[in-house]
């Protein structure tokens, strides 16, 4: 998507026996859809983790899929870190 390389953006690491980066950024509230600026920025690179991605033909969809219980812990972490991350820099409190 275009506009999304601009935006600051925090990535963090989470490890166990598993490990996860996320990358998230935005640029928060414009005013309306899209067409009014607003760029949200979320990368998930998994490093040697069980995990399957996949996009729908259509591009409507994602699907994340993965297996184990480190898996579990470390995405959920990921997951938080990136809605707080996210919420602070929207600031949607």
């Amino acid at each position: 998507m275009q506009g999304t390389e601009k935006l600051q953006k925090q990535k963090k690491e989470f490890r166990l026996a598993s490990a996860f980066t996320v990358t998230v950024g935005t640029n928060g509230e414009q005013g309306g859809d899209a067409g009014h600026g607003s760029r949200t920025y979320f990368r998930l690179d998994s490093d040697g983790a069980d995990v399957g991605i996949s996009l729908e033909a259509s591009g409507t969809g994602v699907t994340i899929e993965m297996g184990g219980d480190s898996e579990l812990r470390t995405f959920v972490e990921a997951l938080e870190f990136a809605a707080q991350t996210l919420r602070s820099m929207a600031d949607l409190s």
